[in-house]
């Protein structure tokens, strides 16, 4: 935000890809317009919003198809995407990981194929059909991944979405950006290693030089931010330790630094610091050159940072509740340029994961246009806020 800030420094910028299509966040639009490291950016954050998109249609499943949530009238089919949902939210067994690409998912699928003669899949497709890898291209969600199930009882239908082509969409997205340009090695690993799904790997990321474009209208201020956020989700994490170490270079750790006591956080204060953010970002930028109605927009994008950055780390602290507070806090403040897709589809995936059905569907409408596949993405979601309305009581009249 500072070094955007200097006299021509973002004009020369925004001269140099479809920046326009990058803030509404039109990945379809803005990729194929792109090139180099901007486009390995952006193939990196359509892989980060693709498994965000899986996380929560997995959610939905979970919710809808527990053994304590199950319906008699069930397809027998179900039992598939309960299974695989398991799979998905670290509950089951392992399937690979993601960043083998494409590839890594056929013998995931054989594994469900196999359970084809039990559960009456026949017309389940374990694999879907992706066009081969290229940068610049943006493959649809395989229309084949929307099945209509019959209920057991009844003559009622049932249509669901199979999240094993949400993960090949990000999987070839992040092959797609580690192909893209001579940095996409560490722009991918920089963007999707925060973001990695409970089942895969999650190891701690150096900060990395990154240029200007891969940061520019992102929701993050440096690759010490990124490196910061990938180290605390990491196996074993020491998280105290690791936000002293980046307060010195990282701005989401530097505030979040005051409000740790020992091995708890003050949610309270994470708050209180992220309202602190704007005014010493702005004075910043006022330093560097002109002022700009743009300063003011970049600094909330600070402020947003650091909500989401406490969310991450009271978590990883055993604290939930204080999670939750700072992740609705976060959703307060993720408006314009702060609107990060993948945050606001793990909004709707934890939102799911709470069985609150209706902000989920919310959140996941305004994203509707971000990337395709979004409408199959809400097949599940919406059996979830089904099933949660028929459970909800009835209401009370108000006079």
């Amino acid at each position: 935000m500072v070094q955007i800030a200097a006299e021509g420094a973002q004009d020369q910028l925004m001269s140099k890809g479809p920046w326009k299509a990058i803030f509404d966040r039109d990945y379809a639009q803005a990729i194929p317009a792109s090139s180099g490291d901007l486009q390995a950016r952006l193939h990196a954050e359509a892989a980060v919003i693709y498994r965000q998109a899986a996380l929560l249609q997995a959610q939905s499943i979970a919710e809808s198809f527990s053994p304590e949530q199950g319906r008699d009238s069930d397809p027998a089919q179900v039992s598939y995407y309960y299974e695989l949902s398991q799979v998905i939210l670290g509950k089951g067994e392992t399937v690979g990981a993601l960043s083998e690409g494409p590839e890594s998912l056929v013998a995931a699928s054989k594994v469900w194929a196999e359970r084809e003669g039990e559960l009456s899949m026949s017309s389940l497709p374990a694999v879907f059909t992706l066009p081969a890898v290229a940068p610049g291209q943006v493959p649809e969600l395989p229309e084949s991944a929307v099945v209509e199930l019959k209920e057991l009882v009844g003559d009622s239908k049932m249509a669901l979405a199979d999240p094993t082509a949400t993960l090949q969409l990000a999987a070839w997205h992040e092959a797609a950006a580690r192909s893209a340009s001579e940095n996409g090695d560490a722009i991918a690993d920089a963007l999707i290693a925060p973001w990695r799904l409970p089942f895969e790997s999650h190891l701690a990321v150096e900060p990395a030089d990154l240029p200007l474009e891969v940061l520019f209208l992102g929701t993050v201020g440096s690759a010490a931010d990124l490196a910061f956020l990938a180290s605390i989700g990491a196996e074993g994490a020491d998280v105290p330790a690791l936000v002293k170490r980046f307060s010195e270079r990282s701005m989401v750790a530097a505030a979040l630094a005051p409000c740790l006591s020992g091995s708890a956080m003050d949610p309270q204060c994470v708050i209180d610091a992220a309202a602190g953010v704007p005014a010493p970002l702005l004075q910043a930028m006022s330093a560097m050159g002109p002022a700009s109605v743009d300063h003011r927009m970049y600094a909330k994008g600070g402020r947003a940072s650091v909500l989401r950055g406490g969310s991450r780390v009271a978590l990883a602290l055993g604290d939930t509740r204080g999670a939750a507070l700072l992740r609705i806090n976060a959703l307060d403040h993720s408006g314009d340029a702060a609107a990060d897709p993948a945050f606001l589809m793990s909004q709707a995936a934890w939102d799911a994961g709470t069985r609150n059905a209706l902000r989920a569907q919310e959140l996941l409408h305004t994203q509707a246009q971000v990337l395709p596949g979004m409408a199959s993405v809400r097949v599940s979601l919406d059996v979830l806020h089904l099933r949660v309305s028929r459970d909800a009581g009835p209401a009370m009249p108000m006079h």
